[in-house]
């Protein structure tokens, strides 16, 4: 059975999660090289930031999460020990530590293709970083087992193969999770990625505020605040649910001020002229400034 975390909420449908069967996703494969992407601009955006130019201070501080979460375990491939507790710790990537921290949940909603397999899964995303490279992992808890990790990085990294075409691997560990909020205390690595992060190819987005031409760094005014946008990630969720959508997470970058954020720009079918970006995290300030955590953009999108 093939399953992956399309991390996306569904908000615009008003579901509560999107962790669905017959997703699939797609990292490296298929995406230009990292200095290519990094060495042109998108849509009149000149002075996006080449190869080694895209650097991030440290991040200190503490977020606000929803749950108290504490997870001990092991995932698989690139992924290795999992030490997260009170919301923060260590994942171990690559063969060396990286900080970690919980950023926040999706429960598995009735009425998706997942509900019946998975019901009453919880996935949990962990943001994560080393000094060349940010991560995204998904941990998925059944009650206090700590089944499933998916996880993606800007270089590149996947769990997703073409014999794991979901990329969601099996692990093994406890979660034990506590519905009070709760200040995280974070503490993330200054981090300069070596290149720019790989491109996704195939898609297109045209907006004023928002767009992507499938081979340059795209461009983002989130907020009254530009940025340089790299879509380094796919999720083909078109299976998961009635309307089905893709989803480009991306890192928006601004070069002026050496802020970074990481988002999920989501492409619901049926819904061709409209781009939602949405779980859109800023460091090193640790906000989410997004209006209800979505912004909507009047942006027209194509997919391969």
């Amino acid at each position: 059975m093939k399953r992956i975390f399309c991390a996306a909420l569904l908000v615009s449908c008003g579901m509560g999660c999107a962790v669905e069967i017959g997703c699939s996703s797609a990292g490296s494969d298929g995406a230009t090289s990292g200095s290519d992407a990094g060495d042109s601009t998108a849509d009149g955006g000149d002075g996006a930031p080449s190869s080694g130019d895209i650097s991030v201070p440290a991040t200190d501080g503490t977020w606000p999460a929803a749950q108290d979460v504490t997870f001990t375990g092991k995932g698989a491939k690139d992924l290795g020990a999992i030490a997260i507790t009170h919301g923060a710790g260590t994942i171990q990537f690559k063969g060396a530590p990286a900080q970690a921290f919980f950023f926040d949940a999706t429960p598995v909603p009735t009425g998706t293709d997942d509900a019946g397999d998975f019901s009453g899964s919880r996935d949990f995303q962990i943001i994560a970083a080393q000094d060349s490279r940010f991560i995204m992992a998904w941990i998925t808890c059944t009650g206090t087992q700590l089944g499933y990790i998916y996880y993606e990085s800007t270089n590149g990294d996947t769990s997703s193969t073409t014999a794991v075409p979901g990329g969601e691997l099996p692990a093994s560990g406890t979660c034990t999770v506590a519905e009070t909020p709760t200040s995280v205390a974070v503490s993330l690595p200054a981090v300069t990625l070596p290149s720019a992060p790989p491109l996704v190819s195939g898609f297109t987005i045209t907006g004023q505020d928002l767009s992507f031409d499938g081979t340059n760094p795209g461009k983002a005014n989130v907020n009254g605040e530009s940025w340089t946008m790299y879509p380094f990630n796919t999720v083909d969720c078109r299976d998961c649910a009635t309307p089905g959508w893709y989803e480009l997470h991306s890192l928006f970058y601004d070069p002026n001020n050496q802020n970074a954020c990481l988002g999920i720009l989501y492409l619901t079918e049926g819904s061709p002229a409209q781009t939602e970006l949405a779980y859109f995290l800023c460091l090193p300030a640790l906000s989410a400034p997004l209006t209800n955590d979505q912004e909507f953009f009047d942006s027209a999108w194509t997919s391969p």
